[in-house]
Formats: C-alpha cells, sequence, structure tokens
C-alpha cells in the first residue's frame, strides 16, 4: 500500500470534533453489542452524516487517515486485517431495537469495499437504520466523536453513550442488574467480575476521557447486587474541560492545539 502524507493537526482536530447524532431508542433499546473497534468504526460513519441528508450514501474514507484520527499506530500491519474483520462483523452482525409496541430487528451496514492498493474503504449504512440516523428532530442523543477515541474499553463507549442519553435527568439513572448487562454488553454473571472489568474501567475512562463526570452506587437485597445507579454532571467549569482535552490528546499521541480543545469554544494554551 502507498504511504500517504499525514494529516494536519488542524484536520484531525475537525474531523474529531464532528457530532455522532443517534435516535434515543438505538441508544437506549439495543440489545445487539459491538467489539471496541466495530463502535469506533460506525461512530465514525455516523459522524461523516450531513446535518440535512436525506437519504444514505457510500462513505469512503482511509484506512491510514481512520487509525490517525483514532489513535492507533498506522504502521502496524494488522490493521488491514482488524478492519476487514471488523466491517465483516459489521455486516453480519443484527440488533433488536425495543420500542413500545414492537421490536425491530436491525442491520448495522449494507454494503463494504476495500480496494487493496490505495486503502480506501467504502461502506453504506442499511436502509433500515435510517430512522435512528437521519433528519432527527427529537429525541435523539449527541455529542462529539473525540470523547470515544481515546477509550479502551468496549463498555467505556457503550456506557458514555447510554449515560448521554440521559445527561439531562436531574436524578441518578437506575439499571437493575441484568439490563445493566443487556444493555452494556457485559458478559461477566459474578458481580466482582462485573464491577472490576466492566463498570470501574468504564466509570475511570469517561470521567477522564470525556465531558461527563459519573459516580455509581450499588442497590442490595439481602447479600446479592440487584441494582447499579448512575449519577452524571456535565464538565462545565474551563478547568475541568481543558484537562479533559489534554488527557484525550494525550492518549491518542497527539499534543492539543490552542484555540480547538475545550467544549464551549475557549482555548487551552
Amino acid at each position: 500500500m502507498p504511504s500517504k502524507p499525514r494529516m494536519s493537526n488542524t484536520q484531525l482536530a475537525k474531523i474529531r470534533r464532528q457530532k455522532v447524532i443517534k435516535a434515543n431508542e438505538l441508544v437506549q433499546k439495543r440489545t445487539h453489542m459491538l467489539s471496541l473497534q466495530e463502535q469506533k468504526i460506525i461512530l465514525f460513519l455516523i459522524s461523516q452524516i450531513k446535518p440535512d441528508q436525506k437519504e444514505f450514501e457510500y462513505q469512503e474514507f482511509d484506512i491510514v487517515d481512520f487509525c490517525e484520527i483514532c489513535g492507533i499506530d498506522h504502521g502496524n500491519g494488522k490493521n488491514y486485517i482488524n478492519l476487514r474483520k471488523a466491517i465483516k462483523n459489521l455486516r453480519d452482525k443484527s440488533m433488536w431495537v425495543i420500542g413500545e409496541n414492537s421490536e425491530t430487528l436491525l442491520g448495522w451496514i449494507s454494503n463494504a469495499k476495500i480496494e487493496k492498493n490505495t486503502g480506501k474503504i467504502e461502506i453504506r449504512f442499511d436502509e433500515e437504520i435510517k430512522p435512528f440516523l437521519l433528519e432527527l428532530k427529537t429525541k435523539y442523543t449527541q455529542f462529539d466523536l473525540i470523547y470515544t477515541l481515546g477509550m479502551k474499553s468496549k463498555y467505556s463507549v457503550r456506557l458514555y453513550e447510554i449515560l448521554k442519553s440521559y445527561q439531562n435527568i436531574n436524578e441518578p439513572i437506575r439499571f437493575g442488574l441484568d439490563r445493566f448487562k443487556e444493555s452494556v454488553g457485559v458478559e461477566y454473571t459474578r458481580w466482582q467480575d462485573i464491577k472490576r472489568r466492566a463498570i470501574e474501567p468504564a466509570v475511570k475512562e469517561i470521567n477522564k476521557l470525556s465531558d461527563l463526570t459519573v459516580t455509581y452506587e450499588t442497590e442490595t437485597k439481602g447479600r446479592s447486587i440487584i441494582a447499579v445507579s448512575f449519577s452524571v454532571r456535565i464538565k462545565r467549569s474551563f478547568s475541568e474541560q481543558a484537562e479533559t482535552y489534554r488527557e484525550i490528546y494525550k492518549t491518542l499521541g497527539h499534543e492539543p492545539l490552542s484555540g480547538q480543545l475545550t467544549f464551549d469554544g475557549g482555548e487551552v494554551t
């Protein structure tokens, strides 16, 4: 594959700050989980959707550019193989979205093509998912792509978008333990494993790398944990925002640029 020039920091910052917008149903009520890489591919593709877009188009991106955006070492020869596998999995996977009166089985993508000589990838979302991604006016979740790019746990990305969808609720967000496991895609059964391998790493990454600060408490019945509740606060102070962006860019392997880094348009110096 021929080498290509790296994107400038300004180009990277612009792409990473693009919005991911999903219908709340797709965030809160889907039942099929994705791997970390699969989630990042989908979030990247969603961030490329134009605000006024009415139909799905083929989206084209470059493997090297995608790795650069996500902070992945693009010199690793396995990236092509791993991306190819992840895209195939996305094509093969389906999910149930649970509505009030029905359950809808959906796929993520309908077609994909990789050009071996150039590293270009073309992907098109499945038509059936259009009501959950296009022309959303109400009941949607929105966040900057960058808040998920540095995360290393699949549970962090999934829990972040769920909690983001409830961020305006001024009370703890309670999940029965079974519902939590299903929603976040936790495979473990013992509470200590759920806590150590899923919840604590996810909360740590969300607090460090996103625009949210999260705490959690458990609810017991007898000696068993039956529910977990999350309290969510949006980071609003300049110092919190600046520190978060420094951590994000440290994780992604690039130094932040002054004037491009805070949630509200302020600058990090």
